[in-house]
């Protein structure tokens, strides 16, 4: 223990010694630097100003086009610039881009994915941040050859004095979060053409710009890290298309849809979804806010839903870590015109999976979207540059495959910390009510976090169900567990502008046993006496528990008829229920004669009567409920249920596909026998 005392004590004192030493070397340089006898005025030095003037003048308009230009382009400029290779018309196959994309103005890909574009795995992924040491070179660069051309033409406008340049000029740049500093030591004579007087050399000249480029520059690069390891933009590209998809060739294709009976087929090109996908990214650009920057606006108001609002707000990126950035802009563009690489998992065109044949085909639809476009950055602070103003541009790759988002491994960035989970983001105000579904508090129940791919432990509950306290930023879900308890999801956001309170209700499940009977339609009417199921059909329930708290409870049952029973978790509530009955045989329907137009008796068909054409079906629709008005409810004691169906007997002609529609009308007159009862054997 002495032993490590003593060592921690050497190395306090050297780091003391350390700092004392940087400290002089720092004084010592300052007095140097404004020593008289090294910067001696000499008499007369007012006939020299307009020359200091001319050449500070020089040094300053070089320094603001190198900071705007270095600026403007991400951290890149002319002396570097065959560093990035664009490529035109594919803006994802190099690590650059044009933009606007028919210019000729270049940005770098800060983040992107340097394999093929179809590439699906174990790809590699690129980075084109500057580090600050090379965008101080270019700024060093820029403003001294700026300067030496500047000085050449020195004695066009000065006509009165003779210059001679000594040397070249030589720039030291440092910086700031608000501020660039440029001091420039450029050995000059100044002497006036009509007098006999001694030359006068001129010494360093500094100016002072307040242009935000190191604090721009530390927002990009977190923001591409967020990216990097959290796929931000992404999951915002994805939220876009859910909202913005259904079956309509006017909407872009759902990721998943099933659905049973007929239904015409849709199918969509991947060049006509590519051109919606790109309005819709363009008008929802302006909904990308970064908190905490200056164009920031709270989306919540009395004219917007609490869904719509969560919605929103996942369109805003939340930095940690990073200080005031109040006075910078942010913005999101994206160029329509890009010539980025979409497609259907490969294929161009996507459609439905078609089970069974017409009338009553089933139809899935599984649509993977493979995309990879860029999106450009944008911070600006209007104040700068005196009021010139200054933009920080830099562009991102978004990589999505199989309609997830799709990035590198966290080898790229390894060691990150978890960012949700960072001590530093509980920051947020809230208050969190957890109790059973029957009000009852939940007194010691763990309470999580959930937000993309990530979980965070917040807290336990005290002996009122509360938990109360500061919770991470950002929007997710909450959840909470204790025992035999359990919670479904509860969508929250928490932010910084009010103290966010949500109930999460527990639910106690409950595994019940289930059996399965069908009401079969006859000629008669619906047989009163329900019978149990054929081998070849299968029953298929869903089931959706009606709440107000926000959180519904929603569960499935699979049964087939070869199956006696089956367990289906359940949790005390009132539920809607929909179900299918389907029939699992090859079924042929032969070929119908009918009369276009008017049949008299004795005298028959008017017309050439029409035949309908003989098909085969593999699986069709048999029977079904629903249950919406009124609800059925579960009081949580029952653990053997029977479930209810109204099915046809039989399908082997036209006429029984007529009946097959009439299967909603048996429902609705019939609701009361559809509900499902407790078993008594």
């Amino acid at each position: 223990m002495d032993l490590v005392s003593s060592r921690k004590g050497q190395a306090i004192l050297f780091i003391i010694l350390a700092i004392i030493i940087v400290m002089i070397f720092i004084l010592v340089f300052s007095i140097m630097r404004s020593s008289p006898e090294e910067y001696e005025v000499p008499t007369g030095y007012n006939d020299y100003q307009p020359v200091y003037n001319y050449l500070e003048g020089c040094l300053k308009e070089s320094a603001k086009d190198a900071v705007q230009e270095v600026a403007m382009f991400g951290g890149y400029s002319s002396a570097i610039s065959d560093e990035l290779n664009p490529v035109i018309g594919q803006p994802t196959l190099s690590n650059a881009i044009y933009f606007p994309a028919e210019s000729n103005v270049i940005l770098p890909l800060w983040y992107h994915m340097s394999s093929s574009d179809y590439c699906t795995s174990n790809c590699e992924f690129e980075s084109e941040v500057p580090t600050i040491e090379s965008i101080k070179s270019q700024l060093k660069f820029l403003v001294e050859n700026d300067v030496y051309e500047c000085m050449r033409n020195a004695e066009e406008v000065l006509v009165d004095y003779e210059i001679e340049r000594k040397g070249m000029p030589y720039v030291e740049v440092t910086m700031n979060e608000e501020e660039v500093i440029f001091d420039l030591d450029y050995p000059i004579d100044v002497k006036e053409k009509e007098t006999e007087g001694a030359s006068y050399s001129l010494g360093s000249v500094r100016v002072v710009l307040n242009a935000p480029l190191l604090k721009m520059y530390n927002i990009a690069k977190e923001i591409t890290a967020v990216e990097a390891v959290y796929s931000f933009y992404e999951k915002a590209i994805i939220d876009i298309i859910v909202a913005n998809s259904g079956l309509s060739r006017e909407k872009l294709p759902p990721f998943y849809h099933f659905e049973i009976g007929f239904q015409e087929p849709v199918f969509w090109s991947a060049l006509d979804v590519k051109n919606k996908l790109s309005n819709l990214i363009l008008s929802y650009s302006n909904l990308f806010m970064l908190n905490g920057s200056k164009n920031m606006i709270h989306i919540g108001n009395e004219n917007i839903n609490y869904y719509d609002e969560m919605f929103l707000n996942r369109f805003v990126l939340n930095l940690i870590d990073l200080g005031d950035f109040s006075d910078i802009s942010y913005s999101v563009l994206f160029d329509q015109s890009w010539n980025y690489y979409f497609s259907f998992g490969g294929e161009y065109f996507a459609g439905p999976e078609t089970a069974g044949s017409a009338p009553f085909p089933m139809n899935q639809y599984v649509v993977p979207y493979d995309i990879s476009m860029p999106l450009v950055i944008s911070l600006s602070d209007s104040e700068a540059l005196e009021g010139e103003g200054l933009f920080f541009n830099f562009a991102l790759e978004l990589n999505i495959r199989d309609s997830e988002p799709f990035n590198a491994t966290s080898e790229i960035y390894e060691g990150a910390e978890s960012y949700l989970c960072l001590e530093s983001n509980f920051l947020c105000d809230g208050k969190i009510n957890v109790i059973t579904n029957s009000g009852e508090y939940v007194e010691d129940a763990d309470v999580f976090f959930s937000s993309a791919d990530e979980s965070c432990f917040i807290g336990k509950t005290n002996e009122t169900g509360i938990l109360e306290g500061k919770f991470p930023c950002g929007l997710g879900y909450l959840t909470a567990s204790k025992g035999e308890l359990e919670s479904s999801e509860v969508p929250v956001l928490f932010d910084s502008d009010r103290t966010v309170e949500e109930t999460i209700q527990m639910l106690e499940k409950k595994e019940v046993e289930a059996k399965v009977r069908k009401y079969v339609v006859t000629e008669e009417g619906v047989n009163e006496m329900p019978i149990q199921l054929a081998p070849n059909e299968i029953a298929i329930f869903n089931l959706q528990m009606v709440s107000n708290t926000g959180n519904p409870f929603s569960t499935a049952l699979i049964i087939n008829g070869s199956e006696e029973s089956k367990n289906i978790t359940l949790v005390e509530g009132d539920y809607e229920i929909n179900g299918f009955l389907i029939l699992e045989d090859n079924i042929v329907i032969p070929e119908k004669e009918i009369c276009p137009t008017i049949e008299l008796p004795l005298l028959g068909c008017l017309d050439d009567p029409v035949i309908l054409e003989s098909f085969e079906m593999n699986s069709s629709l048999m029977g079904k409920v629903e249950l919406i008005e009124p609800t059925w409810h579960y009081d949580g004691n029952q653990e053997s249920l029977t479930f209810y169906l109204i099915a046809l007997d039989k399908i082997a002609s036209y006429d029984d596909l007529e009946e097959l529609g009439n299967l909603d009308t048996y429902v609705e007159e019939n609701k009361e026998w559809l509900v499902p009862k407790e078993n008594v054997n």
